[in-house]
């Protein structure tokens, strides 16, 4: 799985933590299990970024910005994009446990309830 991908599972899945969808016993568990994996697996995805962010953040790469926080230079800003895009489509061996689209049942999901669960679908024939 690439990374960026990994990245926007977890974000919409802590974006939607509030949901009050009603997953069937055996699906709810195997998300739980997939997101732990993905959730590790960003964890380190977003150490790498963040080291890259820190050697940007010195005062030859970067100036303070109105909020405080370090902006890159513009004259930097294609290596510090080209850095964190050749972190973001690396691949990642994350074991996703599968579920068929018929294990969810007839429960109505909105949008942000199938971004995360759809990775973990298994594709119909």
């Amino acid at each position: 799985m690439k990374n960026i991908e990994i990245v926007g599972i977890v974000n919409a899945f802590a974006a939607n933590k509030d949901s009050s969808m009603k997953l069937p016993a055996g699906v709810a568990w195997k998300r739980r299990l997939n997101m732990k994996a993905l959730t590790e697996a960003k964890a380190v995805i977003d150490e790498a970024l963040q080291e890259i962010g820190k050697r940007y953040a010195d005062d030859e790469h970067s100036v303070e910005g109105e909020n405080g926080q370090r902006n890159v230079k513009p004259e930097y800003m294609a290596d510090y994009a080209k850095e964190t895009g050749e972190i973001l489509v690396q691949e990642t061996d994350v074991t996703i446990r599968k579920i068929k689209i018929e294990d969810i049942g007839d429960i109505t999901l909105s949008d942000a309830d199938m971004d995360t669960l759809a990775f973990m679908i298994e594709e119909g024939e």
